[in-house]
């Protein structure tokens, strides 16, 4: 892929907190991010032997939403999360669709809070290129989920968000509201920033 020349910091500072009224998706912007190339042994390693708090549910319809509050809570390491992940792969592999997969994710911590000792994993984070050289991964927070983990559909009301989706796919629905209707966006992202005005 060819390099991207990216518009000046200045303007692009200007442009997320004052200019844009819709959300965003930036492609290129990130590509100076070493973390882009790591594979999820790489991740597990970084994160060594922390236990993290994992929300858990199941990718079936249930009769009651399943709530952030009331999901199970699965404490793992990142390697013992990637090694079930590669088990349930290889499960699946084997058995037709089958919708009832438990799904986990560990939501929007705070890289500072979780990582204070993992100087090299908070350094590889940057927002330099969007026009804030001062905030990096010690004021990012960190999202990490498997296939069909997700959020219930809820207000952001940070203001303004900027995303980078580093490893894997996501998607976002992001409902507008204008003129007392509301529209929804919907967004897939592999190593790009999703900004939400």
């Amino acid at each position: 892929m060819a390099a991207v020349e990216l518009p000046p910091s200045a303007l692009m500072r200007h442009m997320i907190l004052e200019g844009f009224k819709m959300p965003v998706v930036f492609n290129g912007f990130i590509e100076d991010w070493e973390i882009l190339s790591w594979s999820l042994d790489t991740w597990a390693e970084k994160f060594g032997d922390k236990v993290l708090p994992f929300r858990s549910g199941f990718g079936k319809s249930t009769k009651v939403p399943q709530w952030e509050g009331l999901c199970e809570r699965i404490n793992l390491t990142l390697k013992e999360f990637v090694k079930l992940e590669r088990i349930v792969e290889k499960k699946e592999e084997n058995t037709s669709n089958d919708n009832s997969t438990r799904w986990m994710y560990f939501d929007y911590k705070y890289m500072n809070e979780w990582f204070s000792d993992q100087q090299s994993l908070l350094n590889a984070v940057t927002w330099k290129n969007f026009g804030f050289p001062e905030r990096g991964g010690s004021l990012s927070t960190i999202w990490i989920g498997n296939d069909g983990a997700h959020t219930p559909c809820h207000l952001d009301t940070y203001g303004c968000n900027l995303v980078a989706q580093v490893y894997g796919n996501s998607g976002f629905y992001s409902h507008l509201r204008k003129h007392h209707h509301y529209c929804q966006l919907e967004f897939h992202m592999k190593n790009q920033v999703y900004i939400a005005t």
